[in-house]
């Protein structure tokens, strides 16, 4: 078992890639939120 298998890798890195991407989501929601509503912004 010294190397993982091919389906854990895949786990992991479509975990990852998730992980990236809603945080992407999250800055340009904030970002769209600050724009829509400029008093919400701190």
């Amino acid at each position: 078992m010294s190397r993982p298998s091919g389906s854990a890798v895949l786990a992991v890195t479509t975990a990852v890639a998730l992980s990236g991407s809603g945080a992407a989501l999250d800055s340009s929601a904030a970002v769209l939120s600050n724009l829509v509503e400029p008093g919400s912004g701190s």
